[in-house]
């Protein structure tokens, strides 16, 4: 069992490793456009990170043809670690409307079976 945790631990830890290994700029815009294709501006705190991300990014995109690649590569970094964050925020939000809707089926649910004579 500690071996097959230690395996399963050890192939994750080398896949983060892997989606750090992306240049930072095309890392963030692949969560940016992940983030949006899941609805990620529907959530207002998971757009605010989103945004931001967005201009992040575009500064990196400025001061990379600009030749600082030290101050694109920064910027992008954060523009990946804001979109992150908003990643997390939508997939937040699409949880607590799924646990909404199950809660308010539980209790539709609940209420044709109370109706009901046994």
């Amino acid at each position: 069992m500690f071996r097959r945790l230690l395996v399963v631990f050890t192939l994750a830890a080398a896949g983060a490793g892997c989606a750090l290994d992306l240049p930072s700029a095309e890392y963030a815009e692949a969560l940016i456009r992940e983030t949006d294709d899941m609805g990620g501006r529907e959530d207002p705190a998971a757009a605010r990170y989103l945004a931001l991300a967005e201009r992040e990014l575009g500064r990196a995109r400025i001061l990379a043809e600009a030749g600082d690649v030290a101050g694109a590569r920064g910027w992008a970094r954060r523009a990946a670690a804001d979109a992150d964050v908003a990643r997390m925020l939508a997939i937040g939000a699409s949880v607590r409307a799924a646990a909404r809707r199950s809660e308010d089926d539980a209790e539709a649910i609940d209420r044709d079976l109370s109706g009901r004579a046994p």
